[in-house]
């Protein structure tokens, strides 16, 4: 994971800002925080590269749709480099181009990296994001659409600055489950070594000839000699591996011959060899899609921090969770085409690194990227970056007076979670009329924050004033 550069070499902010505390109890020193007494200093940097891993490694979850993005997706998941939404009646999947991250990462934070929207045509590259989705011929159109599986961890959403749509606690799932999408046919998503997979489960008796699988997104759709189908987009080529197909005998899995037969125009089938129909056949297509991605995906983990418990805090960004509907123009609300925007997040995990505890997102309707936390010792997070946001949230909420808010350029914020994640204590701009940037921020036993960053505003905010 790269630390995240904002690029500016003029305006440094000399000094700290200390951000009064919303409470005079004293409590010890923080054990650890970023900057000065960070991991590195305190665990040492082999401590802090296993944490990385471990964070890099987590099985993938999917989140229950409680508002957080539009209502057609039942549930969403992210992995190395894509979004996953499900809806009952298809898969859609995003995926970034290597080109595509490269002008996110160099971009972000500048100035003159406006929000893209159906508006304002995009930079080259950001296009370059492929939007794949899948679609079942045939199959149920309403289908039960249920988690599997809950595990422990929640995930919050504080996007935009109105209270009424901030989303938190929301159930995160192992697996999602399509019942009788076809005749005793299951669809079954879930996470495998970090990666994405389906399983289509064919109860004994029903016709496994009825699945038929239809791609819009691709170019062109072939079957190479290894039996993988090959989707060819605008940003590179996707691979489907020859299915994997097999049944349980004997308390072993036996593998089935059978492999993908194009019909249509972008449709894939499955023809079978003779098997056990008395039997239930799993059928499991693997999608690869590390060779086109040629990166480390687009989230960006740019601090770590481990509280006294060994719970280890990440921050960083991450692109927009919106949903990518792939309308026809004029287009509305989630309607509109994936703008290649990020918002920030703090991620949890607990002290084995096998499991998330929250998983917290920050934003608006620009770019937010964070770029360093500390933790208390009652475990509130406190986390700094740079926005371009006008409506970052704010608590208490304000109107965008002081500074400029984003709408010229980008402002540093500085925003205090509880210790779940699940409410902001306080939420500020800082900032003047052009770029501002936090880049660090540590907290003493008052709950005073202390950020330092850079700024190339003349007005930014001075006490007394000079």
């Amino acid at each position: 994971m790269k630390k995240h550069r904002s690029g500016l070499t003029s305006g440094l902010l000399l000094g700290a800002v200390a951000l009064g505390a919303l409470s005079s109890a004293q409590l010890p020193d923080q054990r650890l925080s970023h900057g000065a007494t960070s991991m590195a200093t305190k665990a040492g940097a082999a401590e802090e590269t296993h944490v990385r891993q471990v964070y890099a490694s987590l099985p993938l979850s999917f989140e229950a749709n409680r508002g957080q993005t539009d209502q057609r997706v039942r549930f969403l998941s992210r992995g190395p480099g894509y979004t996953l939404f499900l809806t009952p009646r298809e898969s859609v999947l995003v995926l970034r181009s290597r080109e595509a991250l490269a002008v996110r990462r160099e971009g972000a934070g500048a100035k003159s990296n406006p929000k893209p929207s159906a508006l304002s045509p995009q930079p080259s590259a950001l296009a370059r994001a492929t939007t794949l989705r899948m679609r079942l011929i045939g199959a149920q159109t309403e289908p039960a659409v249920e988690g599997l599986d809950e595990l422990p961890g929640k995930s919050h959403y504080f996007i935009g600055n109105n209270p009424d749509k901030w989303r938190t606690h929301i159930p995160t799932f192992a697996r999602v489950m399509y019942r009788s999408i076809y005749p005793s046919i299951d669809l079954v998503y879930y996470g495998n070594r970090s990666q994405l997979e389906y399983d289509f489960v064919v109860a004994p008796g029903a016709d496994p000839s009825a699945i038929t699988l239809a791609f819009d997104g691709a170019q062109n759709l072939s079957i190479d000699d290894q039996g993988d189908a090959v989707l060819d987009t605008a940003s590179g080529a996707l691979r489907l591996k020859k299915p994997l197909m097999y049944q349980e005998r004997n308390g072993a899995n036996t593998a089935v011959d059978g492999h993908y037969v194009l019909k249509r125009q972008h449709q894939l089938a499955f023809h079978v060899e003779s098997y056990d129909a008395s039997k239930t056949l799993i059928i499991d297509p693997v999608l690869t899609y590390s060779t086109y991605l040629g990166g480390n995906g687009d989230d960006s983990g740019n601090g770590i921090v481990v509280d006294t418990g060994g719970n280890a805090y990440v921050t960083g960004n991450t692109t927009s969770t919106d949903f990518t509907a792939g309308c026809t123009p004029p287009c509305t609300g989630f309607d509109q085409a994936s703008n290649g925007s990020q918002d920030a997040f703090v991620t949890k995990l607990n002290p084995t690194g096998t499991a998330l505890v929250y998983s917290t997102y920050l934003g608006g309707n620009g770019d937010d990227i964070a770029n360093s936390l500390a933790i208390d010792a009652a475990g509130n997070a406190y986390v700094t970056g740079s926005t371009t946001s006008p409506n970052f949230p704010t608590f208490p909420t304000a109107p965008c007076t002081a500074f400029d808010c984003g709408i010229n350029g980008q402002d540093a914020f500085v925003t205090k979670l509880n210790s779940t994640g699940s409410a902001l204590l306080y939420s500020t701009f800082l900032g003047g009329s052009t770029t501002d940037s936090g880049a660090s921020i540590v907290v003493d036993s008052f709950f005073n924050a202390y950020v330092t960053g850079n700024t190339l505003s003349s007005d930014f905010p001075t006490f007394p004033t000079a």
